[in-house]
């Protein structure tokens, strides 16, 4: 009878001890079979009967979890393989082998007459009998959860290790160290060859569409994720063994690579055994505790390694000149392509634009404009583009928010450009909106200083040869169209110079000296964050305040021209200069008392120092410019 019960040990019954199944009233996976004595087997005491079912029911639970492993368990309950499933089964048939050469050296006992304390048996068995229930109590877990992907299967078996009697961790920590080896060799698949070794889309990694591309650039604020288009970060797939920061590093670094081991001749000057001596690290982490693995400190030294390369890479395609052109282009560092641009346009502007004078007519003249400017086109400006924005009907709608109006007729536009690869890291969508918003309120500012340097010089032609005398009535109007203009100058020169120029040239000598593309990336980010606080171009009140006094500039310029130029009735909203003057003094005050709202930020500090009416208009200087304002008023009534 002792070798039947070794046999059942091990999961083969017969007429002895019989197998019973209970798959319908089992509420849990260690009550599906169960072991027992036969009851017709004579000669057996009540209390050697419960003995013997007590230990022939631990072959019925190595019979569950065999038959679970390689029966209808973890090979068929899901659609799909895995590979972190196979590496389980794989761990389980080893711990199975312990047990099956435990009770073979039993077997061997018996045959030689040497097994004699069954007290002493069932007692290293009793540890086999707890061990077996976990892992029904692992498969349990697993049977609730609705899919048996490999990160699920790995935040399973970390909540065991974590929880639960020594043994049971030390049990399944042993399955977790298998399912963290895959996920070992796809990571160094990964960042060695920039390849994804993952048939069954259980990495956190994985190939995706150009709509899902699409989805998840404008919601992320870093470019060098997408260096390779086709790879995203799947969420779903996230282990505590990773956080966020390391899985954007690890997509970075193999973005990285594979662009370099797609071109030979980057290719052909890496170094590639140092990679290879940085993942050999990795590759030893296997024999280490999972509670002490160094994951975070190796990937980032790989990343620094990483980011070196690229900016090698970058250099070969001169990465300044993106910003050199970002710079003549969105912040009109170019002064002769904006010039020729604006001469072409200013007409057009002022009038509405019919339906098929949308983006076609302004990318028009902004190709003819730069063949005035340049002999040889860089080919970064056949990828500008003007687009005219609508009003919306949504208050909220960010797209068109706090943009400046060019004028009545033409409410909006905005200047869009796409990177080439792989200059395209270089910044984000989100950093080329910040970027499309600063040209908007430098754009609005020019194409107001430019029609009233056209009015300056139209009024020149027309009072060339009228003598002092005839020119002292309309001094009033050409003093208050010399206090507009010196007005729209220090704006614009505001603009240009104390805040882009003077931060481009810092941001260049800094980047120039950077010998990794995250030195170059994080001085961008700074740089361009420093201008978008500086500009304000995302507070609404000044916006609207300097988008007040932008379009009354407009308005007096229509004015001059309407009445000096062209001999024409004025329009009702300009009925008498005496109201023209009263609005555009109310207009100033107004954005004057805006700028007074931001102390310590440089248009309190440096725009109005430039705008300084006191010393400009009046010969003592008086003590606010609000009282300068009235006083000129009371000046005009005296006159009048």
């Amino acid at each position: 009878m002792i070798f039947d019960l070794l046999y059942a040990l091990v999961g083969y019954t017969g007429n002895v001890i019989i197998r019973k199944e209970n798959n319908q009233n089992a509420k849990r996976t260690s009550e599906k079979i169960s072991f027992q004595l036969a009851s017709d087997f004579p000669y057996v005491t009540p209390a050697e009967r419960r003995a013997i079912d007590r230990i022939s029911n631990i072959g019925a639970l190595y019979t569950i979890v065999y038959e679970y492993v390689h029966g209808s368990g973890l090979s068929n309950h899901s659609k799909t393989k895995s590979l972190y499933i196979l590496a389980i089964q794989k761990a389980l048939d080893e711990i199975l082998d312990e047990y099956r050469q435990l009770i073979a050296s039993y077997e061997e006992e018996a045959i030689h007459k040497r097994l004699q304390n069954l007290s002493l048996v069932e007692a290293e068995l009793r540890i086999w009998e707890r061990r077996f229930e976990d892992l029904c109590r692992l498969f349990d877990k697993i049977e609730e959860a609705k899919s048996q992907n490999g990160p699920q299967l790995i935040i399973q078996l970390i909540q065991f290790c974590t929880c639960g009697a020594p043994d049971t961790a030390s049990l399944c920590m042993r399955l977790l160290k298998k399912c963290v080896k895959v996920l070992l060799v796809q990571l160094q698949t990964w960042l060695y060859y920039g390849e994804l070794q993952d048939p069954y889309e259980e990495f956190f990694l994985r190939r995706a569409s150009r709509d899902t591309l699409e989805q998840q650039q404008p919601h992320d604020d870093d470019p060098s994720l997408f260096l390779v288009d086709d790879i995203v970060m799947e969420q779903e797939n996230f282990t505590p063994l990773f956080t966020l920061a390391m899985v954007r590093d690890v997509l970075f670094i193999g973005g990285v690579v594979k662009t370099l081991r797609n071109s030979k001749e980057a290719s052909s000057q890496v170094d590639w055994n140092e990679l290879e001596t940085q993942l050999e690290g990795l590759r030893c982490l296997e024999m280490q505790p999972l509670s002490s693995l160094p994951l975070e400190s190796k990937i980032q030294l790989t990343r620094q390694w990483a980011s070196k390369q690229l900016m090698r890479l970058l250099f070969r395609v001169s990465w300044w000149k993106e910003f050199e052109f970002l710079r003549q282009t969105f912040l009109l560092g170019r002064g002769e392509l904006w010039s020729h641009f604006l001469r072409d346009t200013c007409d057009l502007f002022m009038i509405p634009p019919m339906k098929e004078s949308k983006e076609s007519v302004l990318n028009m003249f902004l190709e003819k404009s730069l063949l005035k400017t340049f002999f040889e086109v860089d080919y970064r400006y056949e990828l500008l583009s003007f687009q005219r924005l609508y009003n919306s009907t949504s208050d909220s709608d960010s797209s068109t928010a706090h943009l400046l109006a060019l004028s009545s007729g033409w409410t909006r536009i905005s200047l869009s450009y796409i990177p080439r690869k792989p200059l395209h890291i270089l910044m984000s969508t989100k950093d080329l909106q910040h970027y499309s918003r600063i040209f908007c309120i430098v754009f609005a500012v020019a194409h107001v200083r430019f029609q009233m340097e056209r009015c300056w010089f139209l009024l020149r032609n027309v009072f060339k040869e009228c003598n002092r005398v005839s020119l002292v009535k309309y001094r009033n109007t050409l003093q208050l169209l010399r206090m507009c203009n010196f007005c729209i100058h220090c704006i614009e020169e505001f603009f240009q110079i104390d805040l882009i120029e003077e931060s481009f040239e810092n941001f260049m000598k800094q980047a120039r000296g950077a010998s990794d593309f995250d030195t170059v990336h994080l001085l961008h980010r700074k740089y361009l964050d420093t201008l978008v606080h500086h500009t304000l171009i995302y507070s609404a009140s000044f916006m609207e305040s300097l988008d007040s006094l932008l379009q009354v500039f407009r308005e007096y310029c229509l004015y001059i021209q309407h009445k000096f130029i062209e001999e024409k009735a004025i329009v009702q909203e300009l009925s008498t200069e005496r109201q023209e003057h009263s609005i555009i003094h109310e207009r100033m005050l107004s954005f004057l008392q805006e700028l007074q709202k931001y102390p310590n930020h440089p248009v309190n500090t440096r725009l109005l120092k430039r705008i300084d009416f006191n010393n400009f208009f009046l010969e003592s200087v008086v003590p606010t410019t609000t009282t300068v304002l009235h006083s000129y008023s009371d000046k005009e009534d005296d006159e009048e």
